[in-house]
């Protein structure tokens, strides 16, 4: 099983999310499955620039 980024691990902590389940990674990003004040979350954390805008599109 692989296990967070030393990143992802920071958010998950940050954000409070519990982890529930492994982390997947893609080319372009590292999601992780969790639970925050018991509703369930997707944590994704972009690793490359198009992503970054992408996600600077949804804030907007």
């Amino acid at each position: 099983m692989q296990e967070p980024s030393t990143e992802m691990r920071r958010r998950l902590v940050g954000w409070g999310v519990t982890p529930a389940g492994p982390p997947q990674h893609t080319r372009s990003s590292e999601l992780m499955p969790g639970i925050r004040q018991g509703s369930p979350v997707m944590l994704k954390l972009a690793l490359v620039d198009e992503e970054e805008r992408g996600g600077a599109l949804l804030d907007w």
